[in-house]
C-alpha cells in the first residue's frame, strides 16, 4: 500500500525532530562538559564554536518548524526567541559545572542562530526559484503554457 502524503509528512517531521533533538543534546553536553586540556588545540576559537554550533541549531530548528507549517515571520520570531532564551540558559547553567558564563558567548550564539535561520530562508528561496524555473522550462518545452511559437 503506497504511503499517503500525511504519513510522509509525519515521518519527515519525526526525522527532523530526532536530528534536532540529538544536535541540541550534543550542544548542551559539549557546553557543560568540564574543561579539558587538549594539547595542540587551536586557541581562541571559542566564539567561532559558539557561532557555528548555533548556526546549525537555528538551521535545524527552521527545518523542523517548516515540516509542520509555512516558516513565515511569526515562526522566524518564535525560532529566534528559542535561540535567544536557550543561549542565556546555556551560559548561566555552565556556572555550576565550573565553566564560564560570558556575555559575548551569548552574542556569538545569537548571531550564529540568526544566521542559521537566515541561511534556511535563503536556501528555501533558491530551491523554490530553481524548482519554478525547471517547471517553467518543462512546461514551455512541452508546449503547455504560453506562446511558444517563433516570433
Amino acid at each position: 500500500m503506497p504511503e499517503t502524503s500525511a504519513t510522509q509528512s509525519r515521518r519527515r517531521r519525526l526525522a527532523a525532530g530526532v536530528v534536532l533533538a540529538c544536535y541540541w543534546a550534543s550542544m548542551f553536553i559539549a557546553t557543560h562538559w568540564p574543561h579539558m586540556h587538549v594539547p595542540n588545540y587551536v586557541q581562541n576559537t571559542d566564539k567561532i564554536l559558539h557561532f557555528t554550533g548555533n548556526f546549525g541549531f537555528g538551521f535545524l530548528l527552521a527545518i523542523w518548524i517548516s515540516t509542520k507549517r509555512i516558516f513565515g515571520r511569526g515562526e522566524f520570531a518564535a525560532a529566534f526567541g528559542v535561540i535567544f532564551v536557550y543561549a542565556i540558559v546555556d551560559e548561566v547553567t555552565q556556572i555550576p559545572v565550573g565553566r564560564d558564563c560570558e556575555f559575548f558567548d551569548m552574542v556569538a550564539d545569537w548571531c550564529g542562530g540568526l544566521t542559521g535561520l537566515l541561511a534556511f530562508l535563503l536556501l528555501r528561496l533558491v530551491l523554490r526559484r530553481l524548482t519554478r524555473s525547471r517547471v517553467d522550462e518543462v512546461t514551455v518545452n512541452a508546449g503547455i503554457g504560453g506562446d511558444v511559437s517563433p516570433s
